[in-house]
């Protein structure tokens, strides 16, 4: 299970509002944050990763502790095993689609899993392709893969979907189940 009990103050639409989460997530599923703009559901992804610091707060997976503001602890983002597709994709302009997912390998080169996410995100046409010039749906497609290719721990999705046509969502949304079922990583998708 990853525990989490995190506190933030944020600025909303209509003034400051409390980001509350105190709850428990399966690890190896998928779990889903539904709710209207501005209720923090990206924040609470931000915190979770590392990249926003809770005021209060608790996060553990297994026996692993990435935060713990009562004992000063607060792993920075580089050291929590996360993959995170952000809504505005957060690719690097200067690179390819397959530099953007050699990076996110790092060291580690793992040039089947590269081609085969090139391949199931129908981006091989675009492979030596750099992100301006992609379409939006097709950017979202290399952030997808991107997260995925490091192998984390917590998946962080953040609206993955959202700039992609019904056929390729399908399609996807297939491949994330066979994500889940090699790597088995913990999976946040947040939707509206």
């Amino acid at each position: 299970m990853i525990d989490i009990r995190i506190k933030k103050i944020l600025d909303g639409a209509q003034g400051k509002i409390t980001l509350d989460f105190d709850g428990q997530i399966p690890l190896g599923k998928t779990t889903t944050l539904f709710g209207p703009s501005g209720a923090g559901k990206t924040s609470f992804l931000k915190i979770l990763a590392g990249l926003i610091k809770a005021d209060q707060g608790f996060i553990k997976i297994k026996d692993e502790i990435w935060l713990d503001t009562d004992n000063r602890i607060n792993l920075p983002p580089q050291q929590r095993s996360i993959g995170f597709v952000f809504q505005d994709y957060a690719l690097f302009p200067n690179m390819t689609v397959r530099q953007n997912l050699e990076f996110a390998v790092g060291n580690n080169p793992q040039e089947n899993l590269i081609q085969e996410l090139i391949e199931t995100t129908d981006l091989n046409a675009f492979s030596n392709k750099k992100p301006h010039q992609l379409s939006g749906g097709q950017q979202q497609r290399v952030a997808l893969a991107r997260a995925i290719a490091r192998q984390p721990k917590l998946l962080l999705l953040d609206e993955p979907l959202s700039a992609i046509d019904q056929k390729m969502r399908i399609k996807l949304q297939g491949y994330l189940l066979k994500v889940q079922e090699r790597f088995n990583p913990t999976t946040i998708l947040v939707s509206h």
